[in-house]
């Protein structure tokens, strides 16, 4: 829930800047599509992580990826506002909460999930016995 009202959050408050950022070098059309442009791999991505901690498996590249689409969406949208620091963060900072909650979501899942293992690891210990 707190991973998807970040998400949302930073969504909401990057869109327009991402958008004006793309209205200079770009169509009207295109500008309307890049943040989809830029967000449909993040997003993708982040879906596959959620999916593989849920399994209990690794997926570097997804991560790499999510990292990746997560500078494109600050940098775009830092270069789209005045050079002031206020301006700066508002844009930059919720595509940076919503990877640290991504990490954060991911660490709760292993570690519910390792707690179940062990969990039904002492209880196989105990039906040998």
């Amino acid at each position: 829930m707190t991973f998807t009202t970040v998400c949302l959050l930073g969504w909401m408050l990057s869109y327009g800047a991402l958008r004006y950022a793309a209205s200079y070098p770009f169509s009207q059309e295109l500008s309307e599509l890049w943040p989809a442009i830029v967000y449909g791999p993040w997003l993708a991505s982040c879906l596959s992580v959620l999916r593989a901690a849920a399994h209990g498996h690794r997926v570097t590249h997804s991560w790499v990826t999510v990292i990746l689409f997560a500078c494109f969406s600050m940098g775009l949208s830092i270069a789209a506002v005045p050079r002031t620091l206020p301006d700066m963060l508002v844009v930059g900072l919720p595509t940076l909460s919503s990877v640290v909650s991504l990490h954060q979501l991911v660490r709760r899942l292993a570690s519910s999930r390792n707690e179940k293992l062990s969990g039904s690891h002492r209880a196989a210990r105990k039906a040998l016995r």
